[in-house]
This record gives structure tokens, C-alpha cells and sequence, in this order.
């Protein structure tokens, strides 16, 4: 069962408060249990969009961003595509509580520091169940980081975002 999430910019700088990093999850295969790379949520910021929409978690699998599955993309991909969709991002997670996790962050992978920015109100319909998507509208924008945990801003970007 996946969750799809949309989030709507809006003008305003204030960011919807989620980091994303790489991560490997365990899924169940013919021949046994498979470790899979993967991007997932590391954190959600206190107090802010996305925790006080309950549809975000930490540790949820991204499986696409705007449609285009994540499934083989670098978390530098991921970034890219979440900063370049930022006026209109549809995330698609897998929740962590409907998966097997191992929970374990390649170390040396990636270290950047870029974001996206975002607007304010908010509102939400129901989460999708079995292969049915439910868009959850937030209206704002998401940030998402590697595994250093810097946030996603086109403000303070490592590399001109436009």
C-alpha cells in the first residue's frame, strides 16, 4: 500500500520540514530475502507541515516523485528532481509501518546542500488503501536532505538551482 502526498507551492519560504537519505530496505524474493537500496525519510522537523499532517513518517520509502519511480536514482538524483517539481511535487512513500526495514544508511554516499522552499495552508483527504492513490494535498512545499541532514533550499544550495 503506498501513500501519495502532494504538496503546492505557494510563495512563501517556509519549508514543509522533512529530510530524505539513502538507505536499504529488505523485500521478499523468490530466492530469499534481498537487501534493496532505497531513499527514505530520515527526519521530520518538530512542529512543522509535515508532522502535523500525520502523513509523513520517518523512515517511509519514497517510491516516486511527480510519477517517475526512485528505484535505481542516487539521493542526488532524488534532490534534483524534488527541487525541479517544487512548485507542484507529488511524493509517493511507502509507509515505514507497512515494510520490513533494515534501517542502513550507506555512509559515504552523498553530502549536499540544497533545498527547496515552499508555502502554507494546508489541507488532506484520506490515505490511499491497496493499489487505489488518494492525494493528500498539503499546500506547501517539501525539503529533503541527504544523510548529513541539511535541509533542501534553493536559497542556500551547493549548486544554482535556478
Amino acid at each position: 500500500v503506498f501513500r501519495r502526498v502532494r504538496l503546492l507551492k505557494h510563495g512563501s519560504d517556509k519549508p514543509l520540514g522533512f529530510y530524505i537519505r539513502d538507505g536499504t530496505s529488505v523485500r521478499v524474493t523468490p530466492h530469499g530475502l534481498e537487501r534493496v537500496p532505497g531513499i527514505f525519510i530520515s527526519r521530520l522537523v518538530p512542529g512543522g507541515l509535515a508532522e502535523s499532517t500525520g502523513l509523513l513518517a520517518v523512515n517511509d520509502e519514497v517510491q516516486e516523485v511527480n510519477g517517475i519511480e526512485v528505484h535505481g536514482k542516487t539521493l542526488d538524483q532524488v534532490t534534483d528532481m524534488m527541487v525541479a517539481n517544487s512548485s507542484n511535487l507529488i511524493i509517493t512513500v511507502k509507509p515505514a509501518n507497512q515494510r520490513t526495514v533494515a534501517h542502513t544508511p550507506r555512509r559515504g554516499s552523498f553530502s549536499r546542500n540544497s533545498a527547496m522552499s515552499s508555502g502554507s495552508q494546508q489541507s488532506h483527504q484520506s490515505a490511499s488503501d491497496d493499489d487505489r492513490y488518494d492525494q493528500d494535498e498539503i499546500r506547501d512545499l517539501t525539503a529533503g536532505d541527504s544523510l548529513t541532514d541539511a535541509p533542501l533550499s534553493h536559497a542556500s544550495s551547493a549548486k544554482d538551482e535556478g
